[in-house]
């Protein structure tokens, strides 16, 4: 079962997908040091777009494919009204089933999140209830985006 965000400050801790397109592990390092870009979606939460760049993945409950990442220009500390610090780095998790953040070739839905605990910061595996969702966004090639 897929179970999507419904209050923007939930957990990540009840979604479930396929995660089986496979390739090989050298074309998925390929794809992660292309440039992205990262641009709003939520209605309710608007931000100019930002470069991304994946630094690691990083696993959450039953999600295996969620990855940290810097943003440029960083968000500021009053961007989301949650955190007392500018944050240039965010966790980012597909928002559908099927999709993955490892072969990205079109615009994909992706929910923008924070950890709730400084020593998560760039962890391997991050508990689920201190997952902060921000905002929902799109993630996008940036030969691609038109921005």
């Amino acid at each position: 079962m897929f179970v999507a965000f419904g209050d923007r400050r939930s957990t990540i801790e009840n979604i479930n997908f396929d995660i089986l397109g496979r390739r090989s592990k050298q074309a998925d390092e390929k794809s992660m040091t292309q440039p992205y870009i990262l641009t709003a979606y939520d209605p309710e939460t608007t931000f100019e777009p930002r470069q991304v760049e994946f630094v690691k993945p990083v696993s959450s409950g039953d999600r295996k494919d969620c990855y940290w990442a810097n943003v440029s220009p960083r968000f500021e500390r009053d961007a989301f009204v949650v955190s007392t610090n500018p944050i240039d780095t965010v966790l980012l998790a597909t928002r559908h089933e099927g999709e993955s953040l490892r072969r990205i070739n079109r615009p994909t839905h992706v929910y923008l999140c924070i950890s709730k605990l400084p020593g998560d910061f760039l962890a391997d595996e991050v508990d689920p209830q201190n997952i902060l969702m921000l905002s929902w966004a799109l993630i996008t090639p940036a030969d691609d985006a038109s921005i």
